[in-house]
């Protein structure tokens, strides 16, 4: 596990330039996004610096991670639309202490890469790209007979939770005697893993690749930690933020995550933390893609899939449990899902 933190995205040394700021000039008035960057020559993005896989700080202090991957190929597919021979520099806006949505919204930032359920971004003046990844609402808590049970109503259990997120939205519908430990700020995710390390918490309630990259990043064994239960409560898929009414801009970032390129990005940083922690775990997966197929199966109406395409997708879940027919997964939802049928 202690492998992924030694990794340096790809790009490193290859950004021209690479600009870190907090703040940094709007985006040119009346300009597409496409327009702005070719005035530019800049591709603004907002990611994470506190987050594996999708962006944390190196032990030099670099960021990297999968988003900084992801839009080195974004500026690398960009340069024949932009008719453009010298590459595209990257200004990266941490987003650690920033409202979700708002660098997109006001699009200081051309591109949004996190963990951002495209559940959430309903009724906001934001637009968003197809999945990039799926996962789902587990509980982070120690291994053994003491753990709590999902379930049963948690009465009296202390689970933590990140404000703001779909999972306190689904703990207070669905475990309304539960006693909700509520943690905001950049570092809510570390601090509710602290609690259940140290015994405050009797869980807590995130979606399963953020509990995952936290384990990675600290080290923890996938013996002594686990995520409940083995199926997703929910079905979460993510997707970039985007500013909003700019269909050409969203339709080059959807064929950047539709693209092969894509699928190896993908593997290097989600396929690799997932395979890290199965080694503690003797042949069997920290992650059920299995699981996550049937819920978000459950979630979104039957005729929006290809029911061969279903068939063949679980066929290659069941028969290989790995990381890359979870990756044909997501891609069947990037392919096929109607966002606005999930629940």
């Amino acid at each position: 596990m202690r492998r992924l933190l030694l990794r340096r995205s790809a790009i490193a040394g290859l950004l021209v330039p690479v600009l870190l700021a907090v703040f940094g000039d709007r985006a040119v008035r009346g300009l597409s996004v496409l327009d702005t960057i070719a005035e530019t020559g800049v591709i603004d993005l907002g990611v994470r610096s506190d987050l594996v896989p999708f962006g944390y700080r190196h032990s030099d202090g670099d960021l990297t991670g999968y988003c900084i991957d992801f839009v080195d190929l974004l500026r690398r597919q960009l340069l024949d639309p932009l008719n453009r021979r010298l590459p595209l520099g990257v200004r990266l806006f941490p987003t650690d202490s920033q409202p979700e949505f708002e660098l997109a919204i006001d699009r200081i930032v051309q591109l949004d890469c996190g963990p951002h359920a495209i559940a959430a971004t309903r009724d906001r003046p934001v637009a968003v790209s197809i999945p990039f990844f799926v996962t789902g609402v587990q509980f982070f808590v120690k291994s053994g007979e003491g753990a709590i049970d999902p379930d049963s109503d948690l009465e009296g259990k202390a689970i933590g939770v990140i404000r703001g997120t779909t999972a306190q939205t689904y703990l207070e519908t669905e475990y309304p005697l539960a006693d909700l430990k509520i943690f905001q700020g950049s570092y809510g995710v570390r601090r509710g893993i602290e609690g259940v390390i140290s015994g405050r918490l009797d869980a807590f309630a995130t979606d399963g690749i953020v509990a995952i990259g936290e384990m990675a990043r600290r080290g923890l064994s996938a013996n002594q930690y686990q995520l409940i239960p083995d199926i997703p409560l929910t079905c979460e898929p993510y997707g970039m933020l985007l500013p909003p009414e700019d269909p050409q801009w969203k339709a080059l970032v959807d064929r950047a995550i539709a693209s092969p390129e894509h699928e190896r990005i993908w593997n290097r940083w989600f396929g690799s933390i997932m395979t890290d922690l199965d080694r503690d775990l003797d042949g069997s997966s920290i992650v059920n893609f299995e699981g996550i197929a049937d819920r978000c199966f459950e979630k979104i109406e039957r005729s929006s899939f290809d029911p061969d395409s279903i068939e063949k997708v679980r066929m290659a879940i069941g028969e290989r449990r790995s990381p890359l027919p979870y990756f044909r997964f997501h891609f069947l939802f990037s392919k096929q899902i109607s966002f606005t049928v999930i629940d």
